[in-house]
């Protein structure tokens, strides 16, 4: 993987990693609380009495919180930079995979007195050093003559309090145990996962603004939980379900199999619900069962069962049409294709329930790849 990828994927990790963060959150609101997510901040608990603006750093390889740690100090200047934004909110918090060795100046931080604080911050930058750029560039930022402003620094510093050597993402999902004992161990990661799907793609609705109020997250608990608690059964995820088809995917499909085989009945409307349906199918299963032994035996199952289905089906427009002209077969053919995509979604393996869309994309996968045709003039 090329450095500017490898890149992408690491800040694509910390947003994912944010978003377990912040569902952490949601788990330890109270009555009238909202957590925001990218409002004022990475997540921020809006309270009465209990509200903070929390900054959340992962690091995939072990770290450490030094003096000059570029977390630590562009965190600082943004809050300064913020100031007026923050005058309400009760606590500033570091969230951070990284540790704090006892070297550190930063050490012990969160019990010295905002005195202290000031001293230490000011020592660190009293040498200069020949590469420090990054650092001081921030530290300028910070107390440089024309923008040191004392009163809204302490104000800071009083507030700031650094969450150090936090669980790495690898590892989150122990972390809702505590919140979810309900929920059979082995449905967890799912649970959790679906809950993240809601919160994730609710940002698509009007007013697009990303929070979830503490009414609203016992009703997603409420309406969620019921499809979790049975050990040999868990819903579909359906993070995908409701988002939009992005531009490029439909454009990268006209030419395939499964669009050709639409176009031939000359039932062109439907194939950009029939493109989406199939790449929120294949985004599901790559995304959250790719390695899931026991799901990939159910779906295999799944499928021949559902091809079967579609010969069946067919075969009585076949036999139904076998003398008519072409234009009635074209017709014919458009009713077959809307009965099947009008079918239930069924059952399969240990996903209870299915959902419409990730069948339908299993049967355009059917059509890509098995020969299957919607053409009642055909035999197959």
């Amino acid at each position: 993987m090329n450095r500017a990828s490898n890149d992408a994927t690491l800040t694509k990790l910390g947003d994912i990693y944010q978003h377990y963060i912040g569902l952490l959150e949601c788990f330890k609101m109270e009555v009238e609380e909202t957590i925001t997510f990218e409002l004022t901040g990475d997540i921020t608990k809006i309270s009465k009495n209990n509200s903070f603006q929390m900054e959340v750093k992962h690091h995939v390889n072990k770290s450490s919180l030094i003096d000059r740690n570029i977390d630590f100090w562009k965190t600082l200047r943004n809050w300064l930079k913020e100031f007026e934004r923050l005058t309400d909110i009760k606590r500033l918090i570091l969230f951070t995979t990284s540790e704090i060795d006892s070297t550190s100046s930063l050490y012990k931080w969160n019990e010295k007195r905002e005195d202290e604080r000031l001293t230490i911050l000011k020592k660190i930058g009293d040498s200069i050093k020949s590469r420090e750029n990054t650092f001081r560039t921030l530290y300028n930022d910070v107390f440089l003559k024309e923008n040191y402003n004392e009163h809204n620094l302490r104000s800071i510093l009083s507030r700031l309090e650094i969450m150090s050597r936090q669980q790495q993402i690898n590892n989150i999902d122990n972390e809702f145990g505590k919140y979810i004992p309900h929920v059979p161990e082995e449905n967890r990661e799912n649970f959790i996962a679906y809950l993240l799907g809601v919160i994730v793609t609710q940002v698509k609705n009007p007013p697009h603004i990303w929070e979830v109020k503490y009414s609203d997250f016992v009703a997603l608990l409420r309406e969620a939980t019921p499809s979790f608690v049975q050990k040999d059964t868990v819903p579909l995820l359906t993070e995908y379900m409701h988002l939009p088809l992005p531009v490029e995917v439909e454009e990268e499909n006209q030419n395939k199999v499964f669009v050709r085989e639409i176009k031939r009945i000359k039932y062109d409307k439907q194939i950009p619900l029939a493109i989406s349906d199939l790449w929120k199918c294949n985004m599901t299963v790559n995304k959250h069962y790719i390695d899931n032994l026991i799901f990939n035996k159910g779906i295999s199952e799944y499928r021949v069962n559902l091809h079967e289905k579609l010969n069946y089906t067919k075969d009585l427009y076949i036999i139904d049409n076998e003398d008519s002209d072409r234009n009635t077969q074209i017709k014919e053919s458009k009713k077959f294709y809307s009965e099947v995509m009008s079918w239930n979604a069924i059952p399969f393996g240990s996903i209870n329930p299915n959902q419409p869309f990730f069948q339908k994309g299993v049967v355009h996968d059917i059509v890509e790849n098995d020969g299957f045709t919607w053409d009642v003039g055909d035999e197959n």
